[in-house]
C-alpha cells in the first residue's frame, strides 16, 4: 500500500486506484494548466498551506496519480511517457 521513500511514505499506484476516490486528505485538485505543466516540466513552484509529503493529484474529478509537496515546490510523480490531452 505504501512505499518508504527517503523521509516520506509514498502510496503505490494500486493503493491510489483502489482507495484514492475515498481520500479526503492529502489531495490536490489541479487546474488543466497545472496538470499539463507537471506532465511536461515535472515540477512547479507552489506555496500551499498543507502538510509536506505526497499528495494525490486530481483533475476534473479523476485521479491522475501523486506528487511530492516540499516547501515551495510541487514535484510530479506522474509517468513520463507521452500522455493524451485532457
Amino acid at each position: 500500500m505504501l512505499r518508504s521513500i527517503r523521509h516520506h511514505l509514498k502510496p503505490t499506484t494500486a493503493a491510489l486506484q483502489h482507495f484514492g476516490p475515498e481520500a479526503r486528505h492529502h489531495e490536490l485538485a489541479l487546474s488543466e494548466t497545472q496538470a499539463i505543466t507537471l506532465l511536461h516540466e515535472r515540477e512547479q513552484p507552489l506555496d500551499l498551506e498543507r502538510p509536506l509529503g505526497y499528495v494525490i493529484f486530481r483533475h476534473a474529478g479523476r485521479i491522475l496519480g501523486c506528487g511530492l509537496y516540499t516547501p515551495g515546490r510541487l514535484r510530479s510523480q506522474l509517468p513520463q511517457h507521452p500522455v493524451a490531452s485532457f
